[in-house]
């Protein structure tokens, strides 16, 4: 992605340039676009908020400068795909508010040391096991 992306724009797209997390104007073709550097699939990617006037430009050449990289179309169920094998968790879908942290996978999110504790650590603890 990030080859694609550099192919595409004039702006630094390196990792010291452009870290996780961070957002970017970036000039793509004749549009102005916000690209962020992150994605719901756990890997390098940016995703690119496009003025709807500039839509079909800058698909265009994206096309175009995938095409040499082996660029392909994948719809939204690869996405969930990809999402799933990382782990990613979709709010919703994968788990709602009857999910506990521990039912959920995501036990390793709570400081059961912080100061003072949090609301429901008690259950917390009593579902993760003797020990904790």
């Amino acid at each position: 992605s990030r080859e694609l992306l550099a192919a595409l724009t004039s702006a630094d797209v390196s990792d010291a340039a452009f870290p996780f997390r961070a957002a970017r104007r970036v000039d793509i073709g004749c549009a102005l676009v916000l690209a962020t550097r992150i994605t719901y699939v756990g890997e390098l990617g940016y995703e690119l908020f496009v003025p709807a006037e500039s839509a079909a430009h800058v698909y265009e050449a994206i096309v175009a400068a995938g095409e040499p990289l082996g660029l392909v179309h994948a719809g939204l169920k690869a996405l969930g795909s990809l999402r799933l094998e990382k782990g990613y968790r979709d709010y919703g879908h994968d788990l709602d508010n009857l999910d506990t942290l521990h039912e959920a996978g995501l036990g390793f999110t709570a400081a059961f040391d912080k100061p003072g504790g949090f609301v429901g650590i008690e259950a917390a603890r009593a579902q993760r096991g003797p020990g904790v």
